[in-house]
């Protein structure tokens, strides 16, 4: 397996249930880059498996067990890749990242576990109009091998914390993931993120002290545009002091521009500057200050 491994620079990593109408996009916009595609499925009965097949992937079985975390791990026990980029059905990754990804992991520095990955996801707004939001998610990160490398989290599972845990950086690329699951209804989108908002709650209900949960459902609710308790509970995430420190990060500029939408430019850009403090080369919170200090100029 070691030579295997050795010889395969990057392994996608996926898992999928009834995903026919977009996994071939999906895997359109990543199988001249991969080396290795794993597919973990969760009990799909339509052609999905098949459709895998057809373009090369390995295709594992997995019984769902209402958790994220488990049957991501377990596409992480069959990657061989030196890397591995985990991408979902409704996701694609842009033009641009599949020219330069592999050359970046290549030229990687060896202190470097992960990169920073833009998910840009598009939704309808109230007047039906398409918009799009952009977030920030460690998705492509170096194999340091199941189990010292694994997700945790049944809802919003991450992986940074086994790249910390290691000694490694987890640093910003330019890689750009398109994102359409969201490009959905308004009563298509509320009900599903209404129904992470109830398991999101009912997890901070039972595990107050879970900063990873707060800060979860803070980002639910900034989905939802439900800025009040957006702001309280990641302002809860970051109390609990046990975020990493990409997501503190995220979380402090995620504040600052709910804050900046509420005209608090002075909070928003104590937030940016928190940002900072956890990341100083992070790139989104240097523009969105910027901004801010603009704004200030022009008062």
């Amino acid at each position: 397996m070691q030579d295997e491994k050795d010889a395969t620079l990057l392994s996608v990593a996926m898992i999928v249930k009834n995903e026919e109408k977009d996994l071939p996009d999906c895997l359109e916009s990543i199988i001249n880059l991969s080396d290795q595609i794993v597919i973990v499925d969760t009990g799909s009965t339509d052609n999905s498996k098949e459709i895998a097949l057809n373009y090369g992937a390995e295709v594992y079985d997995f019984m769902w067990c209402d958790d994220f975390a488990m049957a991501r791990n377990e596409s992480l026990k069959y990657a061989v890749g030196q890397w591995i980029l985990y991408i979902d059905a409704d996701e694609r990754l842009s033009p641009d990242s599949q020219i330069f990804i592999r050359n970046l992991i290549s030229t990687a520095k060896p202190e470097v576990g992960g990169f920073i990955t833009s998910i840009v996801s598009k939704y309808i707004e109230d007047d039906g109009s398409l918009a799009t939001y952009k977030g920030k998610y460690p998705r492509l990160f170096r194999n340091l091998g199941y189990p010292d490398l694994h997700f945790f989290g049944k809802i919003h599972e991450q992986i940074s914390p086994s790249i910390y845990e290691k000694g490694f950086d987890i640093i910003e690329s330019e890689i750009v993931i398109i994102h359409e699951g969201y490009a959905i209804s308004k009563a298509e989108m509320n009900l599903k993120v209404g129904k992470n908002l109830n398991i999101l709650s009912e997890h901070v209900r039972k595990e107050p002290e879970n900063a990873f949960s707060w800060y979860q459902l803070g980002n639910t609710l900034y989905q939802m545009k439900i800025y009040d308790r957006a702001i309280e509970c990641l302002e809860n995430a970051l109390k609990c002091g046990n975020l990493t420190k990409f997501l503190s990060a995220n979380t402090s500029l995620a504040l600052a521009n709910m804050y900046l939408s509420k005209k608090q430019t002075l909070v928003a850009r104590k937030c940016c500057e928190l940002a900072l403090l956890y990341i100083p080369d992070f790139h989104a919170a240097k523009v969105l200050l910027n901004h801010i200090a603009t704004l200030n100029k022009s008062k």
